[in-house]
């Protein structure tokens, strides 16, 4: 039972961490232009929003919104006067980096500041991915330039300063992806539309209804919840149904044999003991209901030693930290553990005590139908 609960508690962990990655990276909620996930656009935000600061104002006063954070993405060529590249941009709020937790590791320097005055005379700060800034031999201070159209199709240029330099864990996005604030991406693309308004929300019960609410109240925007965005968890999600499931089975079968004859084997050796108790005037059902009786407490004992032992390895891993190897397509590993499902435990209980319970009825009942001289000369 130790076994199938550090399993399931892995797949779990699993789970919950890729959720919790693709709701922090995408938000729980998309506010979009109905045709912004469905059609390319011509020009740069063709299919963009307008911002709304009283619909901003009242999300955020709801007791179960975290953050309301306004988007901005665009692409084009990035230069550093000698080189050039193309570029995957994200305009975002600086106080993006402080809500979303740690989704990016930064190398060196720091992230956008919380607030950008976006003044003439200011320096327009960038943060870089390693990759890219590896191609442009940049570092903190360099100075670079970017390319975009505008959303008119005209071509628009803008001087910028990396103030920090960045790892997804992604090589392929570090060699494309940089941040700038979103002012200074509007000011690129002279419009002072965005691409998206993401919701993030404390908990994600409220997330059915909240996206319900917003489509009545906005019925020329599409809310896409970030289930229908996520589709690399989708995907990896599928595969690990796949191989927890079978791994899962396997375990299971192993689990159920060894239990089968463990209790099998142990009331088979106490046949004499059935026969002797048989000549003493017990009845059959009564000496079967004891070595049923005794296989339940035996698979209740053993649920609580499993569910102690599995919380003791849960304990001991938050502890002493453990690095799984970097999962393909990344270069970053990530700490192992393994999550604790109260309502697990207890289903995982109840299959192992009717396990060792039937296993018990069947060897027990084989016992108490054999011949008293059979049973009592049993060896």
């Amino acid at each position: 039972m130790t076994a199938v609960l550090l399993g399931a508690g892995f797949a779990l962990f699993t789970y919950q961490s890729l959720a919790e990655k693709a709701a922090r990276d995408l938000g729980h909620l998309t506010l979009s232009h109905p045709d912004y996930f469905l059609d390319n656009e011509d020009v740069p935000l063709q299919h963009g929003i307008q911002r709304d600061p009283a619909l901003e104002k009242r999300l955020l006063a709801r007791d179960d919104v975290k953050a309301v954070l306004p988007r901005l993405q665009f692409s084009g060529l990035v230069s550093n006067g000698e080189k050039s590249t193309i570029f995957l941009g994200s305009g975002v709020d600086g106080s993006e980096f402080q809500l979303k937790g740690p989704f990016l590791k930064v190398k060196a320097g720091g992230v956008l500041p919380p607030a950008y005055l976006n003044k003439v005379d200011d320096n327009i700060p960038l943060l870089i991915g390693e990759g890219l800034a590896a191609i442009l031999k940049a570092k903190v201070g360099s100075e670079l330039s970017l390319m975009s159209a505008t959303s008119t199709g005209a071509l628009n240029a803008l001087d910028v300063v990396v103030v920090g330099i960045f790892s997804t864990g992604v090589p392929d996005l570090d060699k494309r992806q940089l941040y700038l604030p979103i002012q200074a991406g509007q000011q690129l693309l002279q419009s002072d539309k965005i691409s998206e308004l993401n919701i993030y929300l404390l908990h994600d019960q409220q997330q059915a209804e909240l996206a319900a609410a917003l489509q009545n109240e906005l019925p020329d925007s599409k809310v896409t919840p970030w289930q229908d965005r996520a589709f690399v968890f989708k995907a990896v999600r599928d595969l690990y149904n796949r191989i927890f499931g079978t791994l899962g089975i396997l375990m299971l079968l192993l689990v159920l044999f060894a239990v089968g004859h463990g209790i099998s084997q142990v009331v088979t050796e106490r046949t004499r003991e059935i026969g002797t108790m048989a000549a003493l005037g017990e009845r059959r059902h009564r000496i079967v209901g004891n070595f049923v009786l005794e296989a339940l407490l035996l698979g209740a004992f053993s649920a609580v030693a499993a569910t102690l032992s599995t919380l003791l390895c849960c304990e001991l891993l938050r502890q002493f930290e453990v690095m799984m190897p970097p999962p393909p397509g990344s270069s970053q590993g990530y700490p192992l553990m393994i999550s604790f499902s109260a309502e697990l435990t207890f289903y995982a209980g109840l299959v192992l005590m009717a396990v060792c319970m039937l296993f018990a009825l069947k060897a027990s009942l084989s016992a108490a139908r054999k011949p008293l001289v059979d049973a009592l000369g049993f060896v």
